[in-house]
């Protein structure tokens, strides 16, 4: 609930009541507490993939996958390996592409279902905002977002699908293989489906839920998953686990802009995470700065007011809001407040224009803390999208985390991984994606085309500087 209207005000630009606040505030700060001695115990959390089929620019189904493929050495990370599960999972992800090619739309829907899974519980009191659809093709218009994500949590895996007509639940679905289970054999713990995009759904429900189903039922009105009214409102054992991962997403949201996330990021080292202080300023001056220190007061509003410090050229020192700040290092404040918690509570992060306002090698560095297997020991995970191709070395990704999105003929958003192409293993991938190898990438005019279009368009002159001017007849052939 707490979590609900947080995020209604901040995506307001409003400031919550104190009250709000608090409550939010306090019911996190256990959260993390409790993160913090589970993952003591070497516990994994870890998004295995994800699937979205008409959301935006995507229109048919794409799967952005983390399992490492089997063809690819390990060079520069050490995926997370679930033996009873089979699987080798990657700590990082990368999309590239051209510009409105998808990349964020594949994030952003990610992190929309996250956010429902998470907030719409029992005390939701709007409806779903509603779901943009393909709108390219008419028909696509008519026909539900899919969506769908696989979690490895502590040996489980559990998966979540929901689709959406607009702002209408038309399907949900969990299920999950039990950490004791040899044979990977899914349980359903419930599935629900509408033909005629109303409240009215055909449920089929499994053995683990039968004693709790009513009362969830019950509480499920209105336009609301049941997911979200059932680790929001009811304690069951076989969803705990899922509950907790769930609920902390907030943390890691990027929807909610870099002020209302350098506000959370305040309250976080102030009551949360106080330990992790000195990192994130070790961090953010190690990343050349000039940032000395910072400190975090807490408003009248319950909100927290930032001050940075930095020592001038007699010694003393000089303070001011981190508002005042460039873009850059309040967006690595954020950074690093965001990917260490992450680290040390096992979490994933979700970045999108990652590398946006920050140097490329500070982008690396913060790529290498989630790939050292020494500094990411519970299962962190980064997924990002970036238009900086000197992530593409070797020597930072693998060739199983770097993953395409390009836009089709059609408008639609096709979304692939390098791995789908058989390239040489000495083969520079940076060089070869900016030589188009791969695809993904603008397809730009020639300079001498650009050059006549501009000339046309800015002076209104022919390109042949033959003086005649707009009504000269070789403009339309030219152009």
């Amino acid at each position: 609930m707490y979590t609900y209207n947080f995020r209604k005000y901040a995506a307001d630009k409003r400031r919550p009541p104190k009250i709000i606040l608090t409550a939010y505030y306090k019911t996190l700060t256990l959260r993390l507490d409790f993160e913090k001695k589970s993952q003591k115990k070497g516990l994994r959390n870890v998004i295995i993939d994800f699937s979205v089929e008409n959301y935006r620019s995507i229109r048919k189904a794409v799967t952005l996958s983390a399992i490492a493929q089997s063809t690819s050495e390990p060079t520069v990370t050490i995926p997370f390996v679930s033996e009873r599960r089979k699987l080798a999972l990657l700590p990082v992800v990368g999309i590239f592409g051209a510009n409105a090619s998808g990349k964020s739309n594949v994030l952003a829907a990610l992190d929309r279902l996250l956010d429902m899974a998470s907030m719409v519980g029992a005390s939701r009191p709007d409806p779903l905002s509603p779901m943009e659809s393909f709108a390219f093709k008419a028909r696509y218009r008519k026909l539900p977002t899919k969506l769908a994500v696989r979690i490895l949590l502590h040996d489980i895996v559990y998966e979540y699908q929901l689709n959406l007509f607009r702002s209408q639940i038309v399907y949900e679905k969990l299920s999950y293989i039990a950490a004791e289970s040899s044979r990977n054999v899914s349980r359903l713990i419930f599935e629900r489906s509408s033909e005629s995009n109303n409240d009215v759904f055909e449920w089929k429900v499994g053995a683990d839920l039968p004693t709790l189903f009513s009362r969830i039922l019950k509480a499920t009105t209105g336009n609301r998953t049941f997911l979200g009214v059932m680790i929001n409102d009811f304690t069951h054992p076989v969803t705990e686990v899922l509950r907790v991962w769930i609920e902390d997403y907030f943390l890691f949201d990027n929807s909610l802009g870099l002020e209302t996330n350098i506000e959370n990021c305040g309250f976080i080292l102030n009551y949360s995470a106080p330990e992790l202080k000195g990192a994130v300023l070790g961090l953010v001056k190690r990343f050349d700065t000039g940032v000395s220190d910072f400190a975090i007061t807490e408003m009248d509003e319950g909100w927290h007011d930032i001050e940075v410090s930095h020592v001038t050229e007699d010694k003393s020192n000089i303070s001011w809001s981190i508002d005042t700040e460039s873009l850059g290092t309040q967006k690595l404040f954020v950074l690093a407040t965001k990917c260490l918690l992450a680290l040390q509570t096992g979490r994933a992060v979700i970045f999108d224009e990652f590398s946006a306002s920050i140097h490329a090698t500070i982008a690396r560095t913060i790529i290498m803390l989630f790939q050292n297997r020494r500094i990411n020991r519970y299962g962190a995970q980064l997924f990002f999208a970036s238009h900086d191709v000197s992530l593409q070395k070797s020597k930072v990704l693998q060739r199983d985390q770097i993953w395409f999105t390009e836009k089709k003929n059609d408008g639609s958003t096709d979304l692939f991984p390098l791995t789908s192409f058989g390239v040489r293993k000495d083969l520079v991938i940076d060089k070869a994606y900016t030589e188009g190898r791969f695809g993904a990438v603008p397809f730009l005019p020639t300079d001498i085309e650009l050059e006549n279009f501009l000339v046309k368009a800015i002076h209104g002159v022919c390109v042949k500087s033959c003086g005649i001017g707009v009504k000269h007849p070789c403009l339309p052939a030219l152009f």
